[in-house]
């Protein structure tokens, strides 16, 4: 890399053992190096430069304030430093770090230049209205991303002291709006509030604007057909307002005919009800390639279909689909797959993704339902699709139930089937699967030897033993586990029985996986590695 004379910038002069111990240092040690070792700070500072966040920026201000060096070195080192920044992530500044920017500010010597010159992505989430002021210090017109996160409810923005808030948050809205004519990824997640913060013809001013991720509260009047009206708009993401209102704020296309509407449009997320969705998917003219849909409220069948026709009507461009909705039966009839069937016209799906809930009824899907989706979707590699779970408890209430209308229908068995004829497929995940019956004759499939993975909220499951033999004679590098309800994001599952069972199928499992391959491979026993998943399981037997 080189400075704006040519020169190989003395950052690259550290040796590269130097530089290769440093990019395994934590941030906070490398802030550390920056602030004190004066060796090191360059190439300390440079680990963090793609995103360097409230800590770095204190880093950077303490070469100004805490130095002994002379103040014209000061600068010099500190604009060295500032240019390596391309990226700021800020939540919430110290009161010394804000002292500290306005003492730097205030003294530099170049106010007409950016603090940050190289700057070209800010995010913010503040969590205080003075750190709305600090992030108009680092905007500049150069800028080509920036993020705003402040969800409030109404309730929060007056509590905390709203009257505080409106000022600095109207300061950065105009700063953006009026000073950075580059932006092509913008992203306002606003409070909730009937304050108007979002000007008329706000969005009109970004002409070059390719990514938009936003919730009502940024779209309120016009500021939706604004963006459709963006010739460059490609990626565009709604999410459902920070306030408790049932009313959605943001405006149905279809009441603006003729009204031309995102014309290039490939990426569209929303979290909105029925009306604003169809609104969006019946007047837009791009060529929608991924679609993440989940409907804010209930809805009827007719306006399922209509919403189930409306995204097939772009089976020639959709690779990637996420949907997830409700449905409010009239009768006591049970929801059914073919409810949904018009999505197989989108033959170039590699993924999709369905939550199909109906509320206090049964769904209708089967071994064979698996087979119609995987041969009308040849590309497919993932499949999502879930339903309303079976209850534990039983109830007398008629409008509680849930699961499959047969509970034997969706089988390892037939998933194995399903794994080879469809050799592209490698995740699938359901609500329920049934591993008990598997003894039908297994001369009917044959190995399929690539990694997969298959997922449940629950397993019926009669003998581990069972399924662990065929998993290793068929499925030999399968992982089946369960994603149930109350595992967090880390992976971290319930000591559920049924987790538990499935961890004894899987240490069976590797322990088969063992005994193949020492008779492949003979070893000393000395230094048979036994699977972690395998060593737990003498604490599963009774």
């Amino acid at each position: 890399m080189s400075d704006n004379n040519g020169h190989v910038h003395r950052i690259w002069h550290v040796p590269e053992s130097v530089r290769h111990i440093l990019s395994y240092s934590k941030a906070k040690d490398l802030v550390s190096l920056a602030c004190t070792a004066q060796v090191f700070r360059l190439p300390a500072l440079a680990q963090v430069w793609n995103e360097v966040d409230d800590d770095g920026i204190l880093a950077l201000l303490q070469i100004v304030t805490d130095s002994d060096k002379v103040m014209q070195v000061r600068w010099s080192h500190f604009e060295d430093y500032a240019r390596l920044v391309d990226r700021l992530a800020l939540r919430s500044f110290t009161k010394r770090t804000r002292d500290k920017l306005n003492r730097v500010v205030a003294m530099r010597p170049r106010q007409d230049r950016p603090i940050l010159p190289q700057l070209t992505s800010l995010h913010s989430h503040p969590t205080d209205p003075r750190d709305l002021l600090c992030i108009l210090y680092f905007m500049h017109k150069d800028l080509v991303e920036f993020h705003l996160d402040l969800p409030m409810t109404s309730e929060q923005f007056d509590t905390l002291s709203g009257n505080d808030w409106q000022e600095p948050l109207e300061a950065v809205l105009f700063r953006v709006e009026t000073e950075l004519p580059h932006l092509k990824r913008l992203k306002l997640i606003l409070p909730s509030t009937d304050l108007g913060l979002i000007s008329k013809g706000f969005f009109s001013k970004f002409a070059e604007l390719d990514t938009f991720i936003g919730n009502e509260e940024a779209l309120a009047d016009d500021g939706l057909l604004e963006l459709a009206r963006l010739q460059s708009l490609r990626k565009l993401a709604i999410a459902a307002s920070v306030g408790s209102s049932t009313e959605p704020s943001v405006v149905d296309l279809r009441s603006t005919p003729g009204a031309p509407c995102f014309p290039i449009l490939e990426d569209l997320e929303l979290a909105q009800n029925i009306d604003v969705t169809l609104g969006i998917l019946d007047t837009m003219k791009g060529p929608l390639r991924r679609f993440n849909c989940s409907v804010a409220q209930p809805m009827s069948f007719e306006e399922a279909h209509r919403l189930v026709k409306a995204i097939a009507s772009f089976h020639q461009t959709l690779r990637r689909l996420d949907l997830s909705m409700e449905v409010v039966p009239v009768d006591s009839a049970a929801g059914k797959w073919q409810d949904l069937a018009e999505l197989l016209d989108c033959h170039k799906l590699v993924y999709l993704g369905l939550v199909y809930h109906v509320s206090g009824r049964l769904f209708e899907f089967t071994d064979a339902d698996l087979l119609s989706i995987a041969s009308n979707l040849p590309e497919l590699h993932e499949l999502w699709v879930c339903w309303t779970p079976r209850p534990e408890l039983k109830t007398d209430d008629e409008e509680v139930g849930g699961g499959l209308l047969d509970e034997s229908a969706i089988t390892l068995w037939g998933l194995a089937r399903l794994l080879q004829q469809y050799p592209k497929l490698d995740r699938i995940h359901l609500t329920s699967i049934n591993t008990a019956d598997i003894h039908n004759s297994a001369s009917a499939i044959e190995k399929v030897s690539r990694k997969i993975e298959i997922s449940a909220q629950s397993m019926i499951i009669s003998s581990p033993s069972n399924v662990a033999m065929f998993l290793e004679g068929w499925l030999p590098n399968c992982h089946l586990k369960l994603l149930e309800p109350g595992d967090d994001a880390d992976w971290n599952v319930q000591a559920s029985d049924n987790n538990q069972q499935l961890v004894l199928i899987m240490s069976l499992v590797e322990l088969l996986r063992c005994h193949r391959h020492l008779v492949d491979t003979p070893m000393a026993f000395k230094d048979l590695d036994i699977p972690d998943c395998a060593k737990s399981i003498w604490t599963l037997l009774p």
